[in-house]
């Protein structure tokens, strides 16, 4: 899979909701900005009230604020305000590939409900591979942090990748008698 390719979609009616709330918010916050621009003028006239004035700013505040919070939440459903209009509202998102790699696994179908929690595929990165080592109590010993070792993934063929011991997991499960170790390419160690 090419980074940005099409995964698959997402259909939701809160997504019309999040819409239809930021074009009515806009247009509201609109309204309150022309409002707020006439008060202020009939206020340096001496022929307004300084209390409508400010009242005007408290609201632009709060609806500039409301603003911002829809926007983002549908920039990060990958809907852009930018090109919102009521003629253009849809109750569908498009998932896209983060980044290059491999799908390994798709637990989703059509008619599925999504939850937030539900992994819906698994797109392993071929520029990364992150290993995670299950280490004996009793080899524990031997693994220290930094210390470089090969692998091959039998699914990708007879290459060999390297990586480095990231961390020596502290949780021992009692009972598998097993300690977790994260391992990571040398060139690639996440923040």
């Amino acid at each position: 899979v090419k980074r940005g390719a099409v995964l698959g979609y997402l259909e939701n009616p809160d997504f019309i909701d999040h819409q239809q709330r930021y074009l009515e918010t806009s247009a509201e916050l609109t309204f309150l900005k022309q409002e707020l621009e006439r008060q202020e003028t009939l206020l340096a006239a001496a022929a307004g009230i300084l209390k409508n004035v400010q009242r005007l700013r408290s609201e632009v505040a709060v609806k500039t604020a409301h603003l911002a919070g829809i926007k983002q939440r549908l920039e990060y459903l990958g809907i852009r305000t930018a090109d919102l209009r009521p003629d253009n509202i849809t109750n569908r998102i498009t998932l896209f590939a983060p980044r290059a790699g491999y799908i390994t696994s798709i637990a989703m179908h059509d008619g599925m409900y999504v939850e937030p929690s539900i992994k819906l595929m698994e797109l392993i990165d071929e520029g990364h591979f992150h290993l995670e080592l299950e280490v004996f109590e009793r080899d524990i010993a031997k693994i220290s942090k930094g210390q470089k070792l090969t692998y091959i993934v039998p699914s990708l063929g007879p290459e060999r990748y390297e990586a480095d011991v990231h961390v020596i997991g502290k949780e021992f499960n009692e009972e598998t008698k097993i300690v977790r170790v994260p391992a990571h390419s040398p060139d690639t160690h996440p923040p």
